[in-house]
């Protein structure tokens, strides 16, 4: 059985706790988006562009929505939100374990989560589980 860890963050400046499992793919997708911050749109040439149409829509009284395919344990959920505090975020993971841990790690924030996969061909597939970090497949 594979120790559940966890350990305090901020969010939207509130405390909160963060869980993930003692594996590698976990291990990897904290440094990529808490560490790393790899998600961070400032060193990208079209960063000016994403932030202005960000506050043209909190401007037109509108929310800014954003779609997170593969939302894994919800890192990088936490870092669009930190990024985007008054953005809504879709989080879309098929993975049984992972949606469960993505599901705690977002409780009470404003999250949609969808425990579905996403295709580019219409259809019910099967989500199957290869053993390997990052390995899922949908056949």
């Amino acid at each position: 059985m594979t120790q559940l860890m966890q350990g305090d963050i901020t969010v939207q400046g509130r405390q909160r706790i963060f869980y993930w499992r003692d594996i590698r793919s976990d291990r990897a997708v904290i440094r990529q988006n808490f560490i790393d911050r790899e998600y961070a749109t400032g060193m990208l040439i079209r960063d000016a562009d994403i932030t202005a149409r960000y506050r043209s829509i909190l401007e037109a009284g509108l929310t800014p929505v954003i779609v997170d395919c593969g939302a894994n344990i919800g890192t990088s959920v936490l870092h669009f939100l930190e990024a985007y505090p008054r953005a809504h975020v879709v989080a879309i993971e098929p993975a049984p374990d992972n949606f469960a841990l993505l599901s705690r790690n977002t409780e009470g924030l404003n999250v949609t989560l969808i425990n579905k996969g996403v295709s580019s061909c219409a259809g019910e597939m099967t989500l199957v589980d290869t053993g390997e970090p990052f390995a899922y497949r949908l056949t």
